[in-house]
């Protein structure tokens, strides 16, 4: 069996807060007569042994726990000289705590666990459980809050904006909706979707609509599918893509750091050109070398020898069921996912409009917070979504120097959306159409309606164009009407519409709507969340705040494993 230990943050409090922790775990394991015992909000387990020397009818486990407890009971006679041979000996006082850990047998969990102070039974801290703050109320937030909920654990949600959501919303126009980006659902953690289905029921829908990159007036099948090429292409262009992907991969694969050199390793400077490196400019905002290799997504996965030869013999049916064109999706809209988990978590335990100004700390424990730069709240444990490089501004005291000058090294991108309502039934068959071109300003558009009847009124349609770009940009800073005119400028050639068919046009501005994944960003993320992990009393959760891209069934696990490490309430 492997052992584990429930605390992955050490305390401040030295090696003898371990040793005393150590006797409790202990002492409770031979009160029990259980191997797998809980102390202090967590799960611990010893080790056992297979045939130590032991009286008739005495357990092994009991044998091994009466020894060691007598052992820690003398040991803890030397509670004041322990603490100090460890300072003199062991400097590192973590380095302290690890070997005293390996000693005893017990390893580090895997997982992150939220830390509840002073030592105590399970069942005090039951009865005297504070509310968790949960900062943020995006789709990260309110999982948490809705797995805390479910569990009968209290907390409360502090959201700065007038409603819940973050960027996981669904905007109405008048009689259209349109989502916070070109969002769906796939079904890949199948306990997470279930939870889903049954808070959403019968509004969840299976849609199976597929996407496509638009290329000199063609559409072209995303993922990439090797029968499509051929015919988009031209059998000149395509046997040479071939030839490139396959000379590459019979060198063999070398580790990439960056996103250019992954795809044309990958795929070759042609489909690499045409496919990757001119829309991730567009996405990122950065030469594709200064990306990392971590950005690359899985979309790409359809361009194999196995697939060409299905898609040959098998025609369109064998082309549906790799591109992974069905999805589930709210028949109105993403942000009913949300909605219903807003819903779970209860409107008196959700503050809107309460922005976190200050995060007031000692060095050790996140204190308290304050809202609106006026009221103080006292925190006794905190889960933060929020924008990484956000929640470190807002320390008081403020981080190390070092720790500040990292969060001014990694950047989150901003996006605007720019809707256009049409009086005619439909613009296109697709999902989303992906444009890499440079001499689009959008990177994707996608049509509502395609998705769900209900997102647009009878006989009328609407499409919805991503713009990425920096909040400092020039084209963040454009007018509604400015940003309207500039997508019907590029879409109206493409012969989509007529000019007299444009109803009208709205504009959204998402702000951190991803985080930007520059080249060695990792380990610049890696030691700012060390620093905040040693705050005992504090978690993060979301894609933001752990500055990684996630799809929503990601970030709704994350909230859900993170609430499951917590004691249920009393």
């Amino acid at each position: 069996m492997k052992n584990t230990f429930g605390i992955e943050r050490p305390s401040s409090s030295g090696a003898y807060q371990l040793q005393r922790s150590c006797g409790q775990i202990v002492g409770l394991a031979f009160r029990t007569g259980h191997n797998s015992v809980g102390v202090d909000g967590e799960r611990y387990v010893l080790p056992r042994v297979d045939s130590p020397p032991c009286s008739p009818g005495e357990s092994t486990l009991g044998w091994r726990l009466k020894h060691l407890w007598c052992f820690l009971w003398i040991a803890s006679l030397l509670q004041f000289s322990i603490p100090l041979f460890n300072f003199v000996v062991y400097p590192n006082m973590d380095l302290a705590r690890n070997l005293m850990r390996e000693r005893m047998g017990l390893r580090s969990a895997p997982r992150t666990i939220l830390n509840f102070g002073p030592t105590g039974s399970i069942k005090e801290h039951m009865n005297e459980m504070k509310p968790i703050a949960i900062l943020g109320g995006g789709l990260a937030g309110l999982a948490v809050g809705h797995y805390a909920a479910k569990r009968g654990i209290p907390f409360r949600l502090y959201e700065a904006g007038a409603e819940p959501g973050g960027n996981c919303r669904t905007f109405r126009h008048k009689d259209f909706l349109f989502d916070s980006g070109a969002h769906r659902w796939h079904d890949k953690d199948a306990a997470i979707t279930e939870d889903i289905r049954n808070l959403l029921g019968s509004e969840l829908i299976t849609c199976k609509i597929p996407s496509v990159i638009y290329r000199e007036g063609r559409m072209i099948d995303f993922p990439l599918s090797p029968l499509n090429l051929l015919q988009r292409l031209g059998p000149v262009t395509f046997l040479k893509a071939t030839a490139e992907v396959l000379v590459r991969r019979l060198r063999g694969s070398t580790t990439a750091t960056d996103l250019e050199s992954f795809a044309l390793q990958a795929y070759g400077p042609t489909l690499a050109g045409l496919f990757l490196l001119n829309y991730s400019r567009k996405l990122w905002g950065l030469d594709c070398r200064q990306v990392s290799a971590n950005a690359t997504g899985k979309r790409l996965k359809g361009l194999t020898l196995k697939t060409f030869i299905t898609e040959a013999f098998r025609g369109r049916q064998a082309k549906i069921q790799h591109l992974d064109g069905a999805f589930l999706y709210p028949r109105l809209g993403i942000g009913t996912v949300a909605n219903r988990l807003a819903d779970s978590c209860g409107a008196q335990n959700i503050r809107l409009q309460a922005r976190i100004t200050r995060i007031l700390h000692d060095g050790r424990r996140i204190q308290a917070f304050e809202i609106n730069g006026s009221e103080r709240i006292e925190a006794d444990r905190v889960v933060t979504t929020l924008p990484l490089t956000a929640f470190i501004r807002q320390m008081h005291p403020a981080p190390p120097d070092e720790i500040l000058a990292l969060a001014k090294q990694i950047r989150f991108r901003g996006e605007i959306l720019v809707a256009l309502m049409f009086s005619m039934p439909q613009i296109t068959a697709y999902g989303t159409v992906y444009f890499p071109g440079p001499e689009y300003p959008f990177t994707r558009i996608f049509e509502p309606k395609n998705r769900s009847p209900h997102m647009s009124p009878p006989n009328q349609t609407s499409i919805v164009a991503e713009i990425p770009c920096q909040e400092s940009e020039a084209v963040w800073q454009m007018k509604d009407d400015e940003l309207i005119q500039l997508v019907r400028s590029h879409l109206q050639p493409l012969g989509w519409f007529q000019e007299h068919q444009v109803i009208e046009g709205r504009v959204e501005r998402l702000h951190s709507a991803y985080p930007v994944l520059e080249k060695g960003v990792e380990q610049k993320v890696e030691r700012i969340s060390a620093y905040l992990n040693s705050f005992e009393n504090l978690s993060q959760c979301g894609r933001n705040a752990t500055f990684l891209h996630a799809s929503m069934h990601d970030v709704i696990r994350e909230g859900k494993d993170l609430v499951e490490a917590l004691p249920a309430s009393a």
